[in-house]
């Protein structure tokens, strides 16, 4: 079951790149590799990096909570320059995030053609 649900994360968070997962944990790439190909599974600490690198619970990497109840169902609702978004500021410090997220308050407030029609009041 893990085999699966990593698989299918590294699909949609790393671009199908078991070195994109390895880079950005600093997990071996061997390591990964052997875990994609079910040759073995994290240790306890590998599981916690892994849960908090996808934003998922190690519940559901052991497959233990249905997927409808995970994050990962929530970023397939996004759009692909939505999730550019979210990826770019999860490097950021919160200093970085809050500067970022006042911009995007004064971008918005100075041209509200930027909203999508969803979100603009009245």
């Amino acid at each position: 079951m893990f085999q699966k649900i990593l698989l299918e994360l590294i699909r949609t968070d790393c671009g199908n790149s078991q070195k994109t997962l390895s880079d950005k944990t600093g997990i071996p790439t061997s390591t990964v590799n052997s875990w994609c190909k079910g040759k073995s599974e994290p240790n306890s600490a590998q599981l916690v990096v892994l849960a908090d690198f996808f934003d998922v619970s190690t519940d559901y990497l052991l497959g233990r909570e249905p997927t409808e109840h995970s994050s990962l169902e929530k970023r397939k609702e996004l759009r692909p320059s939505t999730l550019k978004l979210v990826d770019a500021a999860a490097q950021l410090n919160d200093m970085g995030i809050a500067v970022v997220l006042g911009y995007i308050a004064r971008l918005i407030e100075d041209n509200p053609e930027f909203l999508l029609p969803s979100a603009r009041l009245g």
